[in-house]
């Protein structure tokens, strides 16, 4: 998979990055650290290891679910600050 996106860009080398990516990149601290409280979080508040498929399905969609919008949030607050920022000077 890694060496298959290698060559797509080397071969397309302007090919545009995905904005979920971009944002996932700029943002990686803060989501890394959200990603570690929801972890915790999870194991916490239900018995991981005796759920069943459907949960489970459940649960890893909501995690990601609140991960892209962590990072989706994180850089469209960033984005509207640096604006603010540029009009000001």
């Amino acid at each position: 998979m890694v060496l298959a996106y290698a060559a797509g860009s080397l071969l397309f080398p302007t090919a545009p990055t995905p904005w979920l990516l971009a944002a996932v990149n700029r943002r990686l601290l803060p989501v890394f650290l959200v990603a570690n409280l929801l972890t915790g979080a999870v194991n916490l508040g239900m018995d991981t290891m005796g759920a069943g498929d459907g949960v489970a399905w459940g649960v890893i969609t909501g995690y990601l679910g609140v991960l892209c919008g962590v990072a989706l949030g994180l850089d469209a607050a960033a984005l509207r600050f640096a604006k603010k920022r540029d009009k000001a000077d």
